[in-house]
């Protein structure tokens, strides 16, 4: 059971007021920032495609690390 409260802005699974967000993470390694609103052009990633969707194969594009040394982007 999921307890809630009224707030102005409410987030659940990734949705504020009915639009789907899509959050930015940063690599761990080197501070590199995906932006899923500007993708991946060198990685052939299309601006649009959220970071869960990515590829298990990607990597940052700036040292190469896997997508498990990314974590959300709190800035």
């Amino acid at each position: 059971m999921i307890n809630c409260r009224s707030v102005n802005h409410v987030r659940v699974f990734g949705v504020i007021k009915g639009k789907k967000t899509m959050e930015k993470y940063v690599c761990d390694v080197c501070g590199w920032i995906y932006d899923p609103a500007v993708g991946d052009e060198q990685g052939g990633i299309a601006p649009g495609v959220d970071f869960g969707n990515l590829p298990e194969s990607w990597v940052c594009p700036l040292c190469g690390a896997g997508k498990e040394a990314f974590s959300l982007y709190e800035g």
